[in-house]
């Protein structure tokens, strides 16, 4: 990610407080991975840069209704990347991660026999992140209109753009801990923690409710649906127990 630095807003509450993110979808727009808008959820087949280079009729129609689209959504100010991160001191005992009050306990993985609590000895940093806030009454308006393929369009940007937005918190919370690129990024229900019922702690800690308008289902799925929560771990041997 290159985005343009952004301020990280602290404020007084645990620890080191929160740090809270608020960016336009124009400003998230460079760093998006767009292949994936084009390519996975609107059916583009081929490289998008390959194709309007040699001006294919499709791909250049619809980067054009793309582009007008989001010209639309920057206006209206509906789509923007909103995120609240929070460090906490934590230690691993066996297989178990304990935070302030918390227990996570993880599964052992690979050959080596790891798992996450092997690699925390002092801190970890939670993280929620949304693009989705005011999408699915945009989306909604749409379809009431007749407009499929634009609502389709603007909850694809929203998931694309949500995955640019947790990019740009990680690479946050890597220069706050001085750590260049090292350490990973992983979220409940992955291999590595797959118990999705954490989430619930998760957001016990961080409150995003209020903060960043994100809830959990009972089924403790996000609301709304393009956003991500993940837990950031410093030491960089961990990303042995993802091979």
């Amino acid at each position: 990610m290159h985005c343009r630095p952004h301020p990280l807003t602290p404020s007084p509450l645990v620890e080191r407080g929160d740090y809270l993110f608020d960016i336009g979808l124009e400003e998230l727009w460079a760093d998006m991975r767009l292949h994936n808008l084009y390519g996975r959820h609107l059916g583009l087949k081929g490289n998008y840069e390959v194709l309007l280079a040699k001006k294919d009729a499709k791909a250049v129609k619809l980067v054009e209704f793309v582009n007008e689209l989001k010209a639309e959504i920057v206006q209206e100010n509906i789509l923007r990347g909103k995120g609240l991160a929070r460090f906490f001191k934590a230690k691993g005992e066996g297989n178990n991660l304990f935070v302030l009050d918390q227990e996570y306990t993880f599964p052992r993985m690979n050959k080596n026999n790891l798992c996450l609590a092997d690699f925390v000895d002092d801190e970890v940093c939670f993280f929620v992140v949304t693009c989705g806030t005011g999408v699915a009454k945009k989306c909604a308006e749409l379809i009431s209109k007749g407009e499929y393929l634009k609502a389709h369009t603007v909850a694809a940007m929203a998931l694309v753009a949500v995955e640019g937005m947790a990019e740009y918190v990680h690479e946050k919370i890597r220069e706050l801990w001085g750590i260049g690129t090292k350490g990973i990024r992983v979220s409940f229900g992955y291999p590595v923690c797959p118990d999705l019922e954490n989430q619930k702690k998760l957001f016990a800690l961080l409150k995003p409710e209020a903060k960043i308008g994100v809830s959990l289902t009972e089924g403790f799925m996000m609301k709304p649906e393009a956003s991500i929560s993940a837990m950031v771990l410093k030491n960089d041997k961990a990303k042995g127990i993802l091979k």
